[in-house]
């Protein structure tokens, strides 16, 4: 009876060192992507991004590492882009942010390789969440409600107007017919210079 009570007594220590590691990972685990405190909205924030936008998410890629949300813009406060865009993101780290079809986000984004936007998981990305007053947002611990973000950026950048787009047709030459007047007149300016030429040739040429 003595020996398996001094059995026990030996593996309390092995246990709680077990349990003392296996919270420690935990720990670390859990804090592996602790970002930082977000400072106030202001001006001085929002000009470290190039890019800053609120819009719906309309779809999302399959997560490879790097992952790509498809965003139809709602109002572009900042950055050029057309009316929908493909935004980047990590999805597989323990920075891995999290889009869903159908959300409504506030984006604060940089250029990455290629003109892509990319988005980091600490920056001040916000999710619109109903009721959010009862419930913690996702990303942002802020003292301003997400109506009240979005009156800011309203006041401080406007709306801007989106690239109008059609399949970079803009970007493409395109053959014109010319009207009748047109086409007259480029007649004889070509008959004009032909006179000119043959002026010039005869007299220096001879």
């Amino acid at each position: 009876m003595t020996k398996s009570i001094d059995s026990c007594n030996m593996f309390l220590p092995v246990k709680r060192i077990t349990l003392l590691i296996f919270f420690l990972y935990s720990s670390l685990i859990s804090f592996s992507c602790e970002c930082p405190s977000l400072p106030r909205l202001n001006m001085d924030y929002c000009n470290k991004y190039e890019f800053i936008f609120k819009g719906t998410i309309v779809s999302v890629g399959k997560c490879k590492e790097i992952n790509k949300a498809r965003f139809k813009l709602n109002e572009l406060y900042k950055g050029v882009s057309p009316e929908e865009i493909d935004v980047y993101f990590d999805c597989s780290s323990d920075c891995a942010v999290n889009f869903n079809v159908g959300e409504e986000w506030i984006i604060y984004s940089n250029y990455a390789q290629m003109g892509k936007p990319k988005v980091d998981f600490c920056s001040r990305n916000r999710k619109y969440i109903l009721n959010e007053n009862k419930i913690q947002t996702e990303y942002v611990n802020t003292d301003i409600s997400f109506d009240q973000e979005q009156a800011f950026l309203l006041s401080n950048f406007g709306k801007h107007h989106f690239l109008r787009t059609n399949n970079n047709t803009e970007l493409s030459h395109q053959n014109i017919k010319p009207d009748k007047l047109t086409s007259i007149f480029l007649i004889l300016v070509s008959i004009a210079g032909f006179v000119v030429f043959y002026y010039l040739f005869n007299k220096f040429m001879k």
